[in-house]
């Protein structure tokens, strides 16, 4: 071994007998007592406590911390990815809550703690039709429906989750029924409706639902629920359902059959013919979601959803054409060819120039009246399956009741003309009777403020024409007077109305006649006054009539006496000349018939024309006396003029009296024509028309 290595050992040889010193020193040395065990031991134990002391706190904020970053995660992940689960959290507490609830405050409490969903529908139609505008022909016609099937199913299906949209619904449709069931008085349960709906249809229609409880309503009652649409509803699924019905890209009359379930979902063309499921598993969900809406709010959401479509396809440019080069308002006209004319062209004596004529009225109507007449036409019964007269005269008199106060008087005109088919005649004179009554709460806010001042409660329906409505009502003094006011939006329907049949120069003459018939019924206080008028004519100071005395009349207001009852229309209602009449029966036959002779007599002596003479305008108080209202207008002659009348009417009485009573008529009739083109020319045209 070297040197070197020698002295690198040498520490180590050192150490290692260190090492046997200090093992023989232990082994060797006396043994320790049980104290210093004790001692030793006790010193081991201040050890570990203080290590223990160290590492508890230390253990804790390391498993704090990472509890802490698991927690962090988890929320991070259900509130920015999972956005909904916050909302269905709230949601599912609330439901705790209220069924928790011992009282119905608590119950609203909780529901009115629930935040209400802001849905941005408005932007919904520009993005759609900024899409339409972008896609190319091809595109639209290949995957429109597809996409559009798509946008129904992630609809319905963000609306189902069980968040603040159904909790609402939920609890809203609960508390409403508790508020039905419940004994408060009448101003106390809608005061509660106010808070449960915002302004919209639902709030009118639970309004009314209430209100249709009692007969007679509390003044105070109905002042403090004025109606007041702000907007179509309050529900997200039911606005949605409008604004998708509205966009379906398919025919829409089938739409409509599906959802009435005239047609099965599988028979829509747009199913049968599209090779996508996705397109009927949405035509199943939308007949779904609409059958669980009421009548009434079924036939709001397709006339909406109509309205809509046909106010989209009017603002839509030409040049958005499908691959046959067709615009959206060419295929729109296509369907009225179809779905309206159709029906009719089913009538032998509707010529093709009458059908297209009518075509033209009806495109120049709003939008609103254009989906409430091609509604009336889908859904009509009579309008397909096999030919049947009455039926066709049920369509046509169902027709001209859904296109407004012009179409029903017109139709009442031709009620009265013998040139019209009997049956025809018939359904038109039932117009009368067949309006649809306004609410209760829309009558009393359309009375004028100073006269609600002094009614203490409004009572039943009397009657519901074709401008106004007529309603019973209690006075400060302890008297029942009976209150006509104008139905809402009558005014504006019937000047669009005037305005579509003047775009028709075959029926400007006609528009012209009517103009008088309607505007002249909208102003009630002349209507008050020609009852004042009235009661002096030979026919009013009758023995056996007499008019109904007039307490107030305005403009938009007319209180008159309450004739005590039935109209003679429903004394005589299915009366024919085959009848087997009772006694009381021929009894009313005799008095209408001395009606009759006054009327013409009043003519005859004393020029007074009566221009709305109908069966519904009387009460029969007894067998033999008749009450007159709504006398309409009427005027008086001078004698010449009488006298011309009566001769032209015996001229055209019969085929003889035409060649006989030719040249006397004619004579008497230009004697008092205010058109002066000449005599022998007035006396040409007269003779040719």
């Amino acid at each position: 071994m070297s040197p070197w290595h020698v002295r690198r050992m040498r520490p180590l040889r050192v150490i290692c007998r260190n090492c046997l010193v200090a093992t023989a020193r232990r082994r060797f040395s006396a043994e320790p007592t049980v104290t210093s065990r004790m001692e030793s031991m006790q010193i081991e134990l201040v050890k570990l406590r203080k290590k223990a002391a160290f590492s508890g706190p230390h253990m804790l904020f390391v498993g704090g911390l990472f509890g802490a970053c698991g927690l962090g995660a988890i929320v991070y992940w259900n509130v920015v990815k999972r956005t909904t689960f916050i909302e269905l959290v709230v949601a599912l507490m609330a439901r705790s809550s209220f069924w928790g609830a011992d009282s119905f405050e608590d119950r609203k409490a909780v529901f009115m703690n629930i935040p209400e969903p802001v849905l941005p529908i408005d932007d919904l139609e520009a993005r759609a039709l900024d899409q339409v505008r972008r896609n190319s022909a091809a595109d639209r016609n290949s995957s429109v429906m597809a996409r559009w099937a798509q946008v129904v199913l992630r609809t319905f299906a963000m609306l189902d989750i069980p968040g603040y949209i159904v909790t609402r619904s939920e609890l809203r449709s609960l508390l409403f029924e508790e508020i039905c069931e419940s004994q408060e008085p009448m101003a106390i349960r809608l005061a509660e409706i106010k808070q449960l709906y915002p302004s919209s249809i639902e709030r009118d229609q639970a309004v009314e639902r209430l209100l249709a409880t009692e007969t007679w309503h509390a003044a105070d009652v109905l002042e403090a629920s004025r109606p007041h649409l702000r907007q179509f509803s309050c529900e997200a699924a039911t606005t949605l359902l409008v604004k998708l019905i509205a966009f379906f890209p398919g025919s829409f009359s089938q739409m409509v059959l599906m959802l009435r379930g005239r047609i099965e979902v599988t028979d829509v063309p747009a199913a049968a013919d599209s090779s996508d499921a996705t397109v009927l598993l949405a035509l199943q969900e939308l007949k779904h979601r609409f059958d669980r809406l009421d009548a009434a709010l079924q036939q709001r959401v397709l006339g909406t959803a109509l309205t809509h479509a046909i106010s989209l396809i009017t603002r839509l440019s030409a040049d958005l054409t499908d691959a046959q080069g067709c615009s959206p308002y060419d295929l729109y006209v296509r369907a009225v060819d179809s779905d309206l004319l159709g029906p009719l062209r089913r009538e032998a004596k509707m010529t093709e120039e009458v059908l297209q004529q009518v075509k033209c009225v009806y495109l120049a109507l709003p939008p609103r009246i254009q989906a409430r007449v091609l509604l009336t036409a889908i859904e009509h019964p009579a309008a397909r399956g096999a030919f049947d007269a009455k039926g066709q005269a049920e369509v046509v008199r169902d027709l001209m009741a859904a296109g407004g106060v012009v179409a029903v008087k017109l139709a009442q005109m031709l009620a009265e003309d013998t040139r019209v088919p009997l049956a025809y005649r018939e359904l038109f004179g039932s117009l009368r009777d067949d309006n649809e009554p306004m609410g209760v709460n829309a009558v009393w806010h359309a009375i004028p403020p100073s006269i609600r001042e002094h009614i203490t409660h409004l009572g039943p329906c009397l009657g519901t024409g074709s401008v106004k409505q007529v309603h019973r009502a209690k006075f400060d003094d302890g008297s029942e007077y009976a209150v006509a006011v104008l139905r809402s939006g009558v005014e504006d329907e019937a000047l669009a109305s005037l305005s579509a049949l003047e775009a028709s120069p075959e029926l400007a003459p006609v528009a012209s006649r009517l103009k008088h018939l309607v505007y002249g019924e909208f102003n009630l206080f002349a209507e008050g006054e020609a009852l004042g008028d009235f009661a002096a004519t030979e026919i009013g100071s009758h023995r056996r009539f007499r008019v109904v005395r007039v307490k107030h009349n305005s403009p938009r207001c007319l209180i008159e006496e309450i004739g005590q009852g039935p109209t003679v229309a429903q004394v005589l209602k299915g009366i024919t000349m085959d009848t087997q009449l009772e006694e009381g029966q021929k009894e009313t036959l005799d008095t209408l018939v001395e009606f009759h002779r006054v009327v013409i007599g009043a003519f005859m002596r004393g020029g007074l024309i009566h221009s709305d003479i109908h069966l519904g305008n009387m009460i029969q108080e007894q067998c033999d006396k008749f009450v007159l209202f709504d006398v309409g207008q009427f005027t008086r002659i001078n004698p010449a003029e009488t006298r011309a009348l009566l001769w032209a009417m015996c001229w055209i009485s019969s085929v003889r009296n035409h060649y006989v009573l030719r040249g006397t008529a004619l004579k008497h009739l230009t004697s008092v024509s205010s058109a002066r083109p000449g005599r022998e020319a007035l006396r040409t045209r007269i003779s040719e028309a």
